[in-house]
């Protein structure tokens, strides 16, 4: 998919003293966006998701800066009052601006309250919630500080709404409706339904207001509030999104099944209609002025109906990994923003008949990251055919071709230093290969005589014209042009398979597999023989091939070759079981394990250190700066730690995820530390 607008996420940090130590900024470039805001005009935007993400545009969508929280939230609402003052609602509590959006703070709500839903009640003046642990909330004061309703039964409430009379409807667990004309006094209507409440929904204001429940039953409140009544049920699928077609004068209820179903008798009878099958609707809008439909939710769909919902004509979808989460328009309904899962974001200026991607879905997996020299480029490859390029230091994402016929889970992604070859491989005996940093691809599926070809890895000979190819299940194969062609090796590949590849030394090459044998080539990785079996599973090999030093982990244990892995010795030393070794520039041995182990070594591994990490987070594949010898690590639970101190101590860096990261990248200046694995995090160093 082509990115068609520029969406940049972008972090700005204010400093309100002078002399204030600059601190990290971290956005999540592929959160999950869950609701979006719209001025009356379109040119305000906010939207929100997991993540703390609360991104902010002035410009209609195209940019958007992620603003600073005053802590971890995952945003679930945004809404605004007539004054400018806009309330976020997380699932760890709620925000309020008073400035557009600019800045955040969190509000004061009495203690053990959880606000489930927000409304402002623009007749009266003051904010409203319904609260999730029972009752509700108020707010006189722009939404800074809250109070409970406290003559209201304690029983928990999930959403409300305003009637067209200007009344105030609230609904919960276990068929409680509750009504209000003022936002005061509230009292409880009687019900016969058991369910909880799924959306609430206004009709005109001689008709009433609709009461959807999760089980499909339906609820008339009459117009003045002082009747509950059970209409005609909807099917067994559970509703999910309500709207209301004014030009019909018909009730409109999506559900997660792809229906519509339709009602131009306050709920007395339905009728339904399917907008793509089996896809999840999360948004319904219907056209004032048109009394045209749009429906959006799963596999990314929008789709369109010009006849009140009888028919409907896919306008975009079969993202089969992709929804639309937020449906919003503005005031005339000209103009459409819709957001969901991996940052996507979706925009139309025609009523929604058109729509551009302002950002793509990058949500999936990253199993490996590439950077382009002495550029801000670079590429990432993951689950389900994600191959993805970024040339302005992370900020912004497009797919590219991956130039294979069959999508794959990418396993690994590799830079050629010496052509400045990408190469990227997986399953089905898959690789493909780029020449031009990434832009474009040619794939080889299945590549010649890789058998099984399940690639997990490619290994280049830095000092000649190698390239492995590691199948597991599958050969391990050769090319000597540059990945053109290839040919099998004769390594034992057998079960339980090889682990592991890495350069020893010029045209020495060494295999770990997993049932502790290491095997080792001396002719560019063509044939293949045993010289170790450590007896044990090996998680991690290090090479220094110049020196013709390596190092083997696994199991708590540590072997250890000066010869370019021709004979290895067990060292003497007890270690925690380490998955990743580095050296410093200063010349220490620094290993990264499971739990948050960090171990360093001044003699080359003899003898190692516990250091405390701070976290008990599975640690990952370390990078350094070069300018500067910092260094970082990713790993599990959101986690990238930073040390200043040739890894004496270290600190965490800010990622607002919990989301599990492997692999880094750092920008030629070294003001950008990109974060990939379940997310994307780009980190804005000081």
């Amino acid at each position: 998919m082509k990115l068609l607008n520029i969406l940049q996420l972008s972090c700005a940090l204010c400093l309100f003293c002078s002399g204030a130590t600059a601190k990290p900024i971290a956005t999540v470039i592929n959160a999950e966006l869950s609701t979006i805001w719209a001025s009356q005009n379109g040119q305000l935007l906010l939207a929100g998701g997991e993540d703390s993400t609360l991104l902010r545009s002035d410009d209609g969508g195209k940019h958007w800066q992620q603003t600073a929280l005053p802590g971890n939230f995952n945003i679930l609402q945004i809404e605004a009052d007539s004054q400018a003052h806009h309330l976020a609602l997380g699932e760890q509590g709620l925000l309020y601006s008073t400035d557009e959006g600019k800045n955040w703070a969190a509000a004061q709500v009495p203690a053990g309250q959880i606000p489930s839903r927000l409304m402002f009640d623009g007749k009266h003046g003051r904010w409203l919630a319904t609260n999730a642990k029972g009752g509700m909330l108020y707010s006189k004061d722009g939404g800074r500080k809250w109070q409970t309703i406290a003559t209201l039964p304690n029983i928990p409430l999930l959403t409300l709404s305003t009637t067209t009379r200007g009344g105030i409807v609230a609904a919960g667990i276990q068929g409680t409706i509750l009504y209000s004309a003022d936002g005061r006094a509230w009292h409880t209507l009687k019900s016969d339904i058991s369910a909880n409440i799924r959306r609430i929904l206004p009709l005109s204001d001689t008709e009433g207001t609709l009461a959807i429940w999760s089980d499909g039953s339906v609820s008339l409140l009459s117009p003045d509030g002082k009747k509950l009544s059970r209409v005609a049920p909807l099917g067994d699928q559970a509703p999910t999104v309500v709207a209301y077609d004014t030009k019909r004068h018909q009730a409109l209820v999506g559900n997660m099944n792809g229906e519509v179903w339709r009602s131009s008798d306050a709920g007395q009878s339905w009728q339904t209609s399917v907008v793509v099958d089996k896809v999840f609707l999360t948004g319904l809008h219907a056209n004032p002025l048109t009394g045209e439909l749009i429906a959006s939710g799963g596999r990314g769909t929008v789709a369109r109906s010009q006849d009140g919902g009888d028919s409907w004509e896919l306008l975009r979808g079969n993202e089969w990994t992709s929804r639309l989460q937020a449906l919003t328009t503005t005031r005339d309904g000209q103009s459409m923003y819709a957001v969901g899962t991996g940052g996507l974001t979706i925009r139309s200026d025609d009523y929604g008949n058109h729509w551009t991607t302002l950002q793509e879905d990058t949500h999936r997996y990253v199993a490996d990251l590439a950077g382009i020299p002495e550029s801000n480029s670079l590429v990432a490859a993951g689950s389900d055919g994600l191959l993805i390029r970024s040339e302005d230091a992370g900020q912004t994402w497009h797919s590219v071709a991956t130039g294979l016929k069959t999508d794959i889970s990418f396993q690994a992604l590799l830079r050629d230093p010496r052509t400045n070859t990408l190469l990227a491989c997986g399953p089905m005996s898959s690789l493909t290969r780029s020449t031009n940093g990434g832009q474009s691809w040619q794939g080889i599926q299945p590549v010649a005589e890789a058998g099984e070809g399940y690639f997990k890895q490619v290994v280049t000979d830095t000092s000649g014209n190698t390239m492995l190819l590691v199948g597991s299940p599958g050969q391990v194969v050769r090319s000597a042009d540059n990945g053109q062609t290839w040919h099998a090796t004769d390594a034992d590949t057998s079960d339980p398979g090889i682990e592991q590849i890495s350069q020893a030394g010029q045209g020495i090459f060494i295999a770990t597999r997993r049932d502790g044998r290491l095997l080792r080539s001396t002719d560019d990785g063509q044939h293949w023989t045993e010289v170790a079996n450590f007896g044990i599973p090996i998680s991690g090999i290090y090479t220094e091939p110049q020196r013709g030093l390596a190092w083997a982990m696994g199991l708590g244990k540590l072997f250890h070759s000066t010869d370019h892995g021709a004979s290895w010795k067990e060292l003497n030393t007890a270690t925690a079981t380490l998955n990743f070794i580095m050296r410093s520039q200063q010349g220490s041995l620094l290993g990264f394990g499971n739990a948050g182990i960090i171990m360093r070594s001044v003699d080359d591994g003899i003898n190692w250190q516990v250091i405390a990490s701070g976290i008990r987070s599975s640690l990952r594949k370390p990078l350094q700066n070069p300018a500067n010898g910092q260094i970082f690590v990713p790993g599990r639970d959101g986690t990238v730690l930073s040390s200043n101190n040739d890894g004496l101590s270290w600190s965490s860096l800010p990622t607002h995820t919990r989301g599990h990261l492997n692999r880094l990248w750092l920008s030629t200046d070294g003001k950008t530390l990109i974060a990939s694995g379940e997310r994307i995090v780009r980190i804005n160093l000081p």
